[in-house]
């Protein structure tokens, strides 16, 4: 992962469809990767509705439990 990158937060209905699509085509990625060693830079733009600050905490969270460094844009729609 790195550079830019897009992630819209569609929530738990558009990642399970998601899932049932990539499975269908076989194009599922059941593999556990080992994580990276050194941490990677990305600049990362999440737009999300709902409750901002707690998703914004769970990206953030999310991102540096993987070793991505990231200077994020949280667009609020």
């Amino acid at each position: 992962m790195g550079g830019k990158i897009s992630i819209i937060d569609g929530n738990y209905g558009t990642a399970r469809h998601t899932r049932t699509i990539l499975q269908k085509e076989q194009l599922l990625n059941n593999e556990v990767e080992e994580k990276p060693k050194t941490p990677l830079n990305a600049l990362v733009k999440f737009y999300i509705s709902g409750n901002e600050k707690e998703v914004v905490r769970r990206c953030r969270q999310l991102l540096q439990n993987e070793g991505i460094v990231c200077e994020s844009e949280f667009l609020h729609v």
